[in-house]
């Protein structure tokens, strides 16, 4: 919600939008309906941001791909494969290992 309002309003029971996409009530849309924007995932009638390194095409996608090996996106701006960018290497403190971006 905009102009004055602090505060989001809750769409009506049954009914959701897509996380910056609620101008009014009538951006309220039935969960059967409701299609994600790029880089989200569809849950639960809800959309959700792709975790860090992965990636959506958005739509009715209801999970994110992860990105190719040596490659890394920021939470919620892997719009497609080619989102993905190669980053600084990553090294691990001794004592850990490199698995799939992450230290163990």
């Amino acid at each position: 919600s905009g102009g004055k309002s602090k505060h989001c309003k809750r769409c009506p029971k049954g009914t959701t939008v897509a996380s910056g996409k609620g101008k009014s009530k009538n951006s309220c849309k039935r969960g059967k309906r409701l299609k994600c924007s790029r880089g989200y995932y569809l849950r639960y009638g809800y959309c959700y941001k792709c975790p860090k390194n992965m990636y959506s095409s958005g739509g009715k996608s209801k999970h994110c791909k992860r990105c190719p090996k040596g490659t890394t996106v920021a939470s919620g701006k892997g719009k497609s494969k080619n989102s993905c960018k190669r980053g600084k290497r990553l090294k691990c403190s001794r004592g850990y290992y490199l698995r799939y971006g992450y230290c163990y």
